[in-house]
């Protein structure tokens, strides 16, 4: 009886430790309950337009609002990590503050969601944000119904395979009807729902033509007055394959002013995790699908877990007799015990076997982590012009060309392979890949800065500098569009306008404030110093942009700068020579193969290239000219540009035109009529002058969207050669709809980059020869401004070649 009692106890002490850490935890949790319930509330209300890594920036903020009662407004300044700071006196927070936190925000945000702690990861995915903006707008007191924007992103990562349970990516999961926005009975829908409670997603908003009709139903059934409300637990979801930075342009105003923006797109790490599952070759594949199901495994084993540990207190705690009364209790407690052991020994032999594998695992995931941060890259680049729309997914189908090396696994030595590492071969021709197809969508200025913002890609991924630093080189050290925001703004003592006072004079007094700024640096430490001490020096290696690449400083007090380092000084000097600056980067960085150069890369100005280019496209093209100022100009028509591409891919058989020009009166059936000929005779059609467009006919977009659609399926309803072109100007892109430009291949009519570009295109079209028919008949537009909303306008052509 003793040995038994004894038994019972120390097992129950076991029990009791764990009961006690359980009721800390859960007291800490109430401590927190009003901060962790203040955060939630706020990321549902205002997280929702945002992209997601901007979403993780503002958690961070209000952790640190919640801590110390104020916060700096400005978004984050990578360029102050540069400066060394000392840290100033913590000021005493206001009345109120601090408000206590949960450490691990993902605890609070997995409890309202219903997950358990063994669902949860070791930091807040931007995917469970995405659950709890779903969750939250499904509560009856919210104002205004979502409108889920770039749904696309996010169904390309719900065909992959991820390890964290409980979260749906696959937005058809998440709702109890889907019906598109241009399904004829959507009113009727959507009165059906209303009114038996159900979760209805509204597909393709951007087809919608609101009525007033529509219009009322997007107003919450609390808001109504005089009407019989809804079904309480009916909750209303639009959704659009657009990004968000569209949605103004192509969906209508009066649906935009009654909805709530929530941007469905990728975060960087969720970026990187797709080329994961995309790019790696079938070898590598393979052991990052082991990786997955052993996270997998880990998790269903850390669930039995769980529920043994809450088996075993359910028993305890529906025993009506004394512990050491029961019989059963001894033996079920050790069947309990050995269960949870065992379950124990299986984790923690899957953490050493996952460890493993991460050490497996990290050659494959730093080339995706590369083509992340490629892609980055293009997006910054974007920015530069309205026309420049670049998709994930051709992004991807891109990059998967780079890793098509065969017989050369990522990590040969893991599957007994002896060749060399290919890594550098692969991140050459990833770089390679990205430049050619890019080269025809960019004008010829941008493709420059494409140039550079990949080699600073490269500094960055081999470690060579920091984000600082590359932020530092591309914005410079002061941000002249936000002087509050200055990463170094204060006035020049009288100490350093002194020192500065002995620069030699072959640097101009404006370039002072920055060369005190740079020398807050601790790299550039004693920097004025130096040039006063040794000009001469200094101007001989400052004199050609190259030497920065190539040459170290001669001067031992900064021989250690690095090459951005280098280049940043270089810049700070001689601002105005940042072009040749950039070219002298990018030549020593980018060791490009023979592709990248000459008559095989695809211009405009290259049309038997191009032709070759765009085989492997099926969709719409959207050709760009640059706008009338400046030195934006191409000596490439682009009429002619399209002509001379039919030539080139027609071969034996004769290709035919059809232009739609808008400057003239047509009709929409006509319109219809033409489309149809050239989607069943396989033409091209080519859209002119959609800039002068106000306002494209519904019914032709609907049409037209039905053709992408049917092109993007494969179905067998198109004739391969036809062809979809749209001509506008540059500055005027967002006159084609979204639902098209997302889908097109953008290519931009421009000059060749260089004389030897220019004089290699001409010997390659030297041999183009063919006649045109143009039949005209053009109004001007102020005479056709009032038939533009009713009315498409063009000009006919039909050229055969």
């Amino acid at each position: 009886m003793n040995k038994e009692a004894t038994a019972i106890a120390q097992e129950v002490e076991i029990q009791i430790r764990n009961w006690k850490a359980a009721a800390q935890e859960i007291v800490r949790h109430n401590e927190n309950l009003a901060g962790d319930a203040l955060t939630l509330a706020a990321v549902i209300a205002y997280l929702g337009p945002f992209p997601p890594d901007i979403r993780t920036e503002l958690l961070s903020k209000w952790r640190e609002l919640c801590q110390r009662g104020s916060i700096n407004i400005n978004p984050q300044d990578l360029r102050t990590s540069l400066f060394s700071h000392s840290d100033p006196a913590t000021p005493h927070p206001p009345r109120g503050f601090p408000i206590s936190v949960s450490e691990r925000l993902q605890q609070p945000l997995g409890q309202a969601l219903g997950l358990n702690e063994w669902q949860l990861q070791d930091t807040v995915s931007a995917r469970l944000l995405v659950q709890l903006l779903l969750w939250g707008y499904r509560n009856i007191w919210v104002q205004r119904w979502p409108l889920l924007a770039d749904t696309q992103q996010h169904l390309e990562r719900g065909f992959q395979s991820w390890p964290v349970t409980g979260e749906n990516a696959k937005l058809e999961m998440e709702w109890e009807m889907v019906v598109s926005a241009s399904d004829p009975e959507l009113l009727e829908k959507l009165d059906q729902a209303a009114v038996q409670g159900l979760r209805v997603l509204v597909t393709h908003v951007e087809h919608l033509v609101p009525s007033t009709q529509f219009l009322e139903r997007l107003v919450r059934p609390l808001q109504k007055q005089h009407v019989q409300s809804a079904h309480p637990k009916f909750c209303l979801f639009l959704s659009t394959c657009l990004p968000a930075r569209m949605l103004s342009s192509d969906i209508h105003p009066s649906i935009l002013a009654q909805v709530h923006v929530v941007d469905l797109s990728l975060s960087s790490e969720e970026i990187q995790e797709l080329m994961l599952t995309q790019l790696p070759q079938p070898e590598c594949k393979k052991l990052l699908n082991q990786h997955l199901q052993l996270q997998n495994e880990k998790q269903l084993l850390q669930e039995k877990l769980f529920k043994e540990k809450d088996a075993l207190m359910d028993f305890i705690l529906q025993s009506n007799t004394s512990l050491l009364q029961d019989s059963d209790f001894l033996p079920c407690m050790a069947v309990r015990q050995e269960s949870m052991e065992k379950l124990r020994t299986e984790i923690h032999q899957l953490c050493k076997e996952l460890e493993y594998h991460r050490v497996l695992v990290a050659a494959p995931r730093k080339l995706p982590r590369l083509a992340a941060a490629l892609y980055q890259a293009l997006q910054e680049l974007s920015r530069l012009s309205p026309t420049y729309y670049f998709s994930l997914h051709s992004f991807i189908s891109v990059m998967q060309d780079a890793f098509t090396v065969k017989g050369k696994p990522i990590i040969p030595h893991t599957f007994g392979n002896t060749l060399g590492d290919p890594v550098p071969e692969i991140t050459n021709r990833m770089v390679a890949q990205l430049l050619v197809h890019y080269r025809p969508c960019l004008f010829k200025s941008h493709f420059a800065v494409l140039k550079l913002l990949v080699s600073l890609t490269l500094l960055q991924y081999n470690e060579l500098c920091s984000e600082g630093e590359r932020l530092a080189f591309l914005r410079g050290l002061q941000d002249p569009d936000h002087p509050g925001s200055n990463v170094e703004s204060h006035p020049p003592s009288q100490s350093a306008s002194e020192s500065t006072s002995s620069l030699p004079n072959w640097i101009p007094p404006h370039i002072h404030p920055d060369l005190l700024c740079l020398e807050k640096i601790p790299s550039f430490k004693g920097l004025i110093a130096s040039l006063c001490t040794s000009p001469i020096q200094w101007q001989e290696y400052l004199h050609f942009p190259s030497s920065t690449a190539t040459e170290v400083v001669p001067c031992r007090s900064h021989s250690h700068l690095s090459l951005l380092q280098r280049a940043l000084l270089w810049k700070t000097i001689i601002p105005n020579g940042l072009e040749g600056l950039a070219e002298a980067i990018t030549t020593c960085l980018l060791c490009l193969p023979g592709q990248t150069a000459g008559s095989q890369v695809p211009n405009s100005g290259n049309p038997e290239a191009l032709s070759n280019y765009l085989v492997k496209h099926k969709g719409p093209i959207i050709l760009s000219f640059p706008s009338q100022r400046g030195d934006s100009w191409t000596s490439v028509q682009p009429y002619y540009l399209i002509t001379k591409l039919a030539h080139c891919v027609q071969q034996s058989k004769k290709m035919q035109i059809r232009v739609i020009s808008f400057g003239a009166l047509y009709d929409r059936e006509s319109m219809l009529s033409a489309l149809d000929k050239a989607v069943n005779h396989g033409h091209w059609l080519v859209f002119n002058d959609c800039h002068l467009l106000d306002q494209w006919d519904d019914k032709v977009v609907a049409h037209l969207s039905q053709l992408i659609a049917s092109v993007k399926d494969e179905q067998h309803l198109v004739h391969p050669d036809f062809r979809l072109w749209f001509i506008t100007q540059e500055n005027i892109s967002h006159c084609i709809p979204g639902e098209l430009r997302i889908w097109a291949l953008p290519l931009v009519c421009d000059s060749p980059l260089d004389l030897k570009e220019e004089l290699s295109c001409c010997l390659a079209t030297s041999g183009i020869h063919h006649t045109m028919s143009v039949t005209t008949g053009c109004y001007s537009r102020q005479h056709r401004a009032p038939l533009l909303c009713h009315l498409p306008l063009c000009l006919t052509a039909e050229t055969d070649l």
